[in-house]
């Protein structure tokens, strides 16, 4: 069992275009601060967080998409899964979490 606070670095997320690095430093803020309020157990502060990071995630997932579109990049189909996938494991989690499911980070 996790008994310290664990924190994301923005900058290992880093891929040199400043609008998805904001992008990724935001999300890592959402992570850090959904770790923080579960850690606290304030489950009101962890619901308004899974809410805005899974918006800013989705956001972000099409931003990413669309600039892969538009340098061709050849693995585009496998990202958009990879993509699929997160969205609906962060709303299997949100669902979880609705009904009641402990969701400890071990």
């Amino acid at each position: 069992m996790i008994t310290k606070p664990l924190h994301l670095n923005p900058d290992d997320f880093k891929v040199g275009l400043p609008d998805l690095d904001q992008q990724h430093a935001e999300i890592i803020s959402f992570i850090n601060d959904l770790y923080d309020a579960r850690f606290n157990k304030n489950k009101e502060d962890v619901r308004k967080i899974l809410d805005s990071l899974v918006k800013h995630a989705v956001d972000h997932f099409n931003k990413e998409e669309e600039l892969m579109a538009s340098f061709n990049y050849p693995d585009i189909e496998k990202m958009k899964m990879e993509h699929q996938e997160l969205v609906k494991t962060s709303l299997d989690f949100i669902s979880g979490f609705e009904r009641g499911v402990d969701i400890t980070v071990d």
